[in-house]
């Protein structure tokens, strides 16, 4: 196949699709896929997905502020939800990624939360796979998750900001010992009455609009 066929099958194939608020219909249209089959999948191993959100499909269309969602030979593979935080320490948050478990689902997972970083259009607390899958994803495209990662003092700041308390993680906890290169980033805050561990990337203050 000549260069350019090949470069427009690929347009044909792959395809972002960006979903807000006032594209009510859309949503809905997707929530049950996204919901279901994309991001309760991604987050079982660790017991489903925390925060408010995502109790059931409408749920997450009233409650959630952009869907990008990664199309690939007409079907979703894969999924990044946002909230649209207050104030100039919030902005577009994403709460939740995922994909289909396919290679390219995986993937475009990935891709999505790297091209977010690099363009700084949003910020993110992440752990255990999410961020595991970030760090291989940023690996690939020459840069290092350090380069995005805000310390502890920066995201007690934010947090605090917010009410919100968090505190330093036990040495022995799974992501620090995941990722001793930041592991002194890392802290935990409570999710749903729990205490979980992340760590913050990205840019915050990028606001979600219609």
């Amino acid at each position: 196949m000549l260069p350019f066929m090949e470069t427009f099958k690929n347009f044909i194939t792959e395809r972002y699709v960006n979903l807000l608020p006032s594209q009510k219909k859309e949503r809905e249209t997707h929530a049950g896929h996204l919901l279901n089959n994309i991001l309760k999948p991604s987050y079982e191993k660790i017991g489903g997905i925390h925060g408010n959100g995502f109790n059931d499909e409408q749920d997450m269309v009233k409650n959630t502020s952009m869907w990008k969602l990664h199309r690939h030979n007409g079907k979703i593979i894969a999924g990044s939800v946002y909230k649209n935080k207050p104030g100039k320490s919030g902005g577009r948050k994403l709460v939740a990624v995922g994909s289909d478990g396919s290679l390219e689902g995986r993937r475009a997972a990935g891709k999505m939360m790297v091209d977010d970083l690099l363009r700084k259009r949003s910020h993110a607390e992440l752990s255990d796979d999410a961020l595991t899958s970030l760090k291989k994803s940023l690996t690939r495209v020459g840069t290092n998750l350090n380069h995005h990662t805000k310390t502890y003092e920066q995201a007690k700041a934010i947090h605090n900001s917010n009410g919100d308390e968090i505190r330093k993680p036990p040495a022995d906890d799974e992501n620090v010992m995941r990722h001793p290169d930041v592991a002194h980033h890392f802290y935990q805050r409570k999710i749903g009455g729990e205490w979980h561990t992340k760590l913050m990337v990205g840019t915050e203050g990028k606001h979600v609009t219609e």
